[in-house]
């Protein structure tokens, strides 16, 4: 588990192209939402598929310069039978599933309502492929799995009896709710007026939708777990198994919600879990990146690394407590705000992580 993980930017799109290029979002191309990646860019998918591998990607894409939910046509690296970006699972909705999603499927009483069933989520059918691509693993040929699930985003769609085990869930957020922004970047404080706590700090996050849905997608993510480790168990074929995510969410610290131009922990730290295929459970200090990810399927792949990747292999860390104080994370943020993130204008944002310290351009 490393403790010290941090995204390439707190925003969707750049993130995902930090992590599947593992080249810095600016240099990739996909600088901010709705930008596509640069045309000469590689990709995971077609670096790993040029080596040899079987390589499947469901769900959330959100790199082709569409809207959120994609396009529905598979980019190159990925085998076409298994894509299944956002568009692909509304094709898959009745017109008026599809409303359902973005309305009252967002909210408890509408989950329970029509006593929505996990069938009917993005998420549920995302394992069901993956579980799906697992099983036609019968050859000696090496795969690479991505499942990229959009839980627990917004609209939180899960069936109702996560949320009634969230229901009395309270997380303490801890002393910066308390953090009245003097002297921090002004758009901060807009940003906190607007879609944030405002002059209302509040020191506990208690949202059972957001919370029953993170639960309900580790439910999800432990099917696919599972069914990999009975397959490496079953075949004895090495299997490596990575989790992480694009960004984090203030969740009201700092008085502010959502992401966006930030340098605190809750905004730009992120999960990062690698399972080897043997060895005890360690805790991991060295500050690293999701940049890193690449470079590290490529060591364990035995691919040569190209010069353009800003990532470094994290294979080295893997297996022991010890920190490398030379690592360092590097996160950017080039967005023009819109309309509906309530507090508008140009902030770009850089920052540098080397423990023990931590550097904040606004």
């Amino acid at each position: 588990r490393f403790d010290q993980a941090y995204t390439s930017c707190p925003l969707c799109t750049p993130a995902r192209a930090g992590l599947f290029t593992g080249m810095a979002p600016s240099r990739a191309g996909a600088y901010t939402n709705s930008q596509p990646l640069g045309d000469t860019v590689v990709t995971m998918g077609q670096r790993m598929t040029a080596a040899g591998y079987r390589c499947a990607y469901i769900g959330k894409w959100h790199l082709d310069a569409h809207d959120y939910f994609g396009t529905g046509e598979c980019p190159p690296g990925w085998e076409h039978n298994f894509w299944y970006d956002g568009k692909r699972y509304l094709l898959d909705l009745t017109e008026d599933q599809a409303r359902k999603w973005r309305t009252t499927w967002s909210n408890y009483d509408g989950l329970k309502a029509d006593n929505l069933q996990s069938e009917m989520t993005w998420g549920h059918r995302i394992s069901d492929k993956a579980e799906r691509f697992l099983d036609e693993q019968i050859d000696e040929r090496p795969y690479l799995l991505v499942c990229s699930y959009d839980e627990p985003h917004h609209p939180w769609t899960c069936p109702p009896e996560f949320v009634e085990r969230a229901s009395k869930l309270r997380i303490p957020l801890g002393p910066s709710t308390r953090d009245t922004l003097e002297g921090k970047p002004a758009h901060h404080r807009v940003w906190a007026q607007h879609m944030g706590r405002g002059d209302q700090p509040v020191d506990e996050f208690h949202f059972p939708m957001f919370l029953g849905c993170n639960h309900y997608v580790d439910h999800l993510i432990g099917r696919v777990v599972r069914r990999a480790q009975a397959l490496a168990k079953k075949t004895g074929r090495p299997t490596w198994i990575i989790h992480t995510s694009d960004h984090g969410d203030h969740l009201g610290t700092h008085r502010l919600n959502n992401k966006g131009p930030s340098g605190y922990d809750f905004n730009i730290r992120i999960p990062l879990i690698i399972v080897p295929p043997e060895g005890a459970p360690s805790v991991q200090p060295s500050v690293v990146s999701h940049l890193d990810i690449l470079p590290t399927l490529m060591e364990l792949a035995g691919v040569a690394m190209p010069p353009c990747l800003d990532g470094v292999s994290l294979r080295s860390l893997v297996g022991h407590g010890r920190r490398d104080d030379a690592r360092r994370a590097f996160v950017e943020y080039t967005r023009y705000e819109t309309a509906h993130d309530g507090f508008g204008g140009f902030e770009p944002l850089r920052v540098l992580v080397k423990w023990p310290w931590k550097i904040v351009i606004n």
